[in-house]
């Protein structure tokens, strides 16, 4: 049988191993991003667009705008549902970004 002080460093390796991984992922995200950030306009849109891409990208259990606002830490749904309501940005343009 394992001692607690033996499950506890077992647990603090494989948290800080997530940790690594997860920021990595996140280096590695916005460095994907970067290739069509400046298609969305300024500075806050392009914000906008990296938080709800990261908020799909989340376990979130529905993806409507109250529940991806709280998964990115927003107040609210609005700036959340801007990008796919109101924001002007050419999707075709984005999607080529990645060719």
């Amino acid at each position: 049988m394992h001692s607690s002080k033996t499950l506890e460093r077992a647990m603090n390796d494989v948290i800080e191993q997530y940790s690594r991984y997860s920021e990595q992922w996140f280096s590695e995200l916005e460095d994907l991003f970067a290739y069509v950030a400046y298609r969305f306009g300024r500075r806050e849109m392009q914000e906008r667009a990296l938080d709800y891409l990261i908020g799909l990208l989340r376990p979130v259990e529905r993806k409507n705008g109250w529940q991806l606002a709280e998964a990115t830490g927003h107040l609210s749904p609005y700036s959340v549902q801007h990008l796919p309501d109101r924001a002007h940005w050419d999707c075709d343009a984005v999607r080529d970004g990645f060719d």
